[in-house]
C-alpha cells in the first residue's frame, strides 16, 4: 500500500496549505469511485458485512470472497451442504483492551432488529464507519472548499472595489498622493474625516 504523501514538514506543526496538486489527486480519486452515500448491508449467514452504494442502481463496493477449491468451485459445508462464505475482518479495540486486534465482520455487525439480528444494517467499528462515510466526507469537504473560495473571491472583489473608490475620493480631494498615503489607504481604508466611508479611529488614514 502506498502511503499518502503529506504536504506538511515533519517538524512543523502548522498545517500546510492544500497544494493544487494534492487537491487534484483527491478529486481524481473521488471521481474514480461510485458516488456516495454508501452503507453496510448483508447477512451474518451469507458473507457478513458488504459495502454498497445507497442509491438507485445499488453497486457492491466491498465484500468477502467465497473460498474456492483448486478448480475454482465454491466450497460446501459437508454437514449442512451449503456454500461456505468468507468474512471481512476489521481492526478493532474494545473498552478495557490494551491492544487492538482483527475481528470478523459478523461479530461487529449491527442487526436490523432484535427479532431479525442476521440482517446487517451497519458495522459497530471505527474503521468500518470511516470507510462507509469516506466518499461522502470527501465530497462535503471539497464542496466546502469550493464555497469558501467563491466567498473569498467575492470578498476580494468587494475589497478591491472599496480601495478603488477610496483612491478616487482622495484623488478628487487632492492633486497629489504620497506613497505613504497610498499605502495607508490600501491597508486601512479612507476615513470619513478624509471623505471616505471607514469610521475614524487611531489607525485610520
Amino acid at each position: 500500500m502506498v502511503p499518502i504523501k503529506s504536504s506538511a514538514s515533519p517538524n512543523d506543526t502548522t498545517p500546510a496549505p492544500l497544494s493544487p496538486e494534492r487537491e487534484a489527486e483527491i478529486r481524481t480519486a473521488l471521481d474514480a469511485v461510485p458516488a456516495p452515500p454508501w452503507r453496510w448491508i448483508g447477512s451474518r449467514h451469507a458473507g457478513g458485512p458488504q459495502l454498497v452504494t445507497d442509491h438507485s442502481g445499488r453497486q457492491y463496493l466491498l465484500r468477502a470472497a467465497k473460498p474456492t477449491d483448486h478448480r475454482g468451485d465454491e466450497l460446501l459445508d459437508p454437514e449442512a451442504y451449503s456454500v461456505v462464505y468468507g468474512d471481512l475482518e476489521f481492526r478493532d479495540q474494545r473498552n478495557g483492551e490494551t491492544y487492538s486486534t482483527m475481528r470478523p465482520g459478523n461479530a461487529l455487525a449491527v442487526g436490523r432488529t432484535e427479532y431479525d439480528p442476521d440482517a446487517i444494517v451497519g458495522v459497530a467499528n471505527p474503521v468500518a464507519r470511516w470507510i462507509e462515510a469516506s466518499a461522502l466526507n470527501a465530497t462535503d469537504l471539497l464542496a466546502e472548499i469550493d464555497r469558501l473560495r467563491a466567498e473569498l473571491a467575492k470578498a476580494d472583489q468587494k475589497t478591491r472595489a472599496e480601495i478603488a473608490e477610496d483612491f478616487m475620493r482622495q484623488g478628487k480631494a487632492s492633486n497629489s498622493l504620497t506613497w505613504g498615503q497610498a499605502h495607508e489607504i490600501a491597508l486601512n481604508g479612507l476615513c470619513r474625516c478624509s471623505g471616505g466611508i471607514k469610521p475614524c479611529d487611531m489607525g485610520g488614514a
